[in-house]
């Protein structure tokens, strides 16, 4: 069993940072959830919706049962367990309850620890993305060759809980509230999101061109932003196929742009309205 203690208004400010960025409705199943990876110094929360990805990070002050493997010492907690952890564990009110605020995470495994879900056919789909740049980008980051796809395997049953995992209000001289819930069964495609995010941060940054950004896309990350009572910064990187957008020291993310061709129609559409907004305000 692995047992970690972490400061509660921490852990709650990384799961509402990475909240925005879970999928709703049952097409991405898989993926909705929040991956939470466990060293001796920080758990780690990451979420993706496919065209932004999420990862932040809550102080470790002493645990138990770790490996040292992220394979093992990782688990998937369901999106309703986000945000049932987030209505039950209220914030501190003040500072020194910030400070002191505790809380124990207890995995147990059920035996199951290497059960997948999911993983062909959302790797297929994620790979099957409309925007060609985002499509490139995963194909780079998942290691399938130009025009393959993930081989198929056979249906396998309804994959069960890895693990059962109990959180425990451990603030004041004896436990408060407990919250219980069997963990998701482990997703490849979050798994994934390490290398994708080492290879938008090896990459460093860049000079861009012209990027289309997705006014809902950017919204999430700023309820992420709202978490920390931050800022946010983005960075073209990734040869513009992905922007890397941080907030302090304990958020980092990805936004899948649509670079625009400097020679394509909407291009010219944008200088059009550049053009136009020029005349507007001339002489005014």
């Amino acid at each position: 069993m692995i047992t970690a203690h972490v400061n509660t208004e921490e852990f709650r400010k990384g799961l509402t940072a990475v909240k925005p960025h879970i999928p709703t409705g049952e097409d991405w199943l898989d993926l909705s959830g929040a991956r939470l990876t466990f060293t001796d110094v920080e758990v780690l929360v990451s979420a993706t919706n496919r065209f932004t990805a999420a990862i932040a990070s809550a102080s470790v002050m002493d645990s138990a049962g770790l490996t040292g493997d992220p394979e093992t010492d990782t688990f998937q907690l369901p999106a309703v367990g986000v945000t049932e952890i987030l209505s039950l564990f209220k914030p501190a009110k003040t500072p020194v309850e910030e400070m002191g605020s505790t809380l124990r995470i207890d995995i147990e495994p059920t035996g199951k620890l290497h059960t997948i879900a999911g993983d062909v056919s959302t790797i297929a789909r994620m790979i099957e993305a409309p925007d060609p740049e985002l499509k490139q980008a995963l194909k780079d980051a998942l290691g399938v060759e130009e025009g393959g796809t993930p081989e198929k395997r056979p249906e396998e049953p309804e994959p069960e809980s890895p693990a059962t995992v109990t959180f425990t209000d451990v603030t004041g001289l004896w436990p408060g509230k407990v919250y219980e819930i069997p963990a998701a069964p482990h997703s490849r495609p979050l798994a994934q999101l390490p290398t994708i995010f080492r290879k938008a941060l090896d990459k460093g940054p860049t000079t861009p061109g012209d990027l289309n950004l997705s006014g809902q896309l950017l919204k999430y990350f700023a309820q992420s932003a709202a978490a920390y009572e931050g800022r946010l910064t983005l960075q073209p990187t990734h040869e513009d196929k992905v922007l890397l957008v941080t907030i302090g020291e304990q958020f980092v993310g990805l936004l899948m742009p649509v670079r625009i061709d400097p020679e394509s129609d909407e291009a010219a559409a944008l200088e059009s309205v550049r053009s136009t907004w020029t005349d507007t305000l001339t002489g005014m």
